[in-house]
């Protein structure tokens, strides 16, 4: 299951640099290694609430998924709104 999930989200990584690189929007070191690692955050998130609902822990989930999950987005978000917000500014 997590290697299938790995695999889509590799996939997902190359898309998106071949499509920011055809639109010639230029990413920092930073920004990939903020994305790197909200996604990372996000699927420590999803596997740990998943184990403790199915251990019938559903305060625990809980706070997972608003702990890292909260994490993760702001990180995701700021990872990907930086390049585009500067993709913006040059062009005007």
């Amino acid at each position: 299951m997590w290697f299938i999930i790995a695999l889509l989200i590799g996939a997902g990584f190359l898309a998106l640099a071949w499509f920011l690189n055809n639109k010639n929007i230029s990413v920092k070191w930073y920004e990939w290694l903020l994305a790197v690692i909200g996604v990372f955050v996000l699927l420590f998130t999803i596997q740990n609430a998943t184990g403790a609902s199915a251990e019938f822990e559903p305060a625990a989930a809980k706070i997972f998924w608003i702990g890292g999950g909260l994490i993760s987005l702001v990180l995701i978000v700021v990872a990907v709104g930086l390049p585009f917000l500067r993709f913006n500014n040059n062009k005007a």
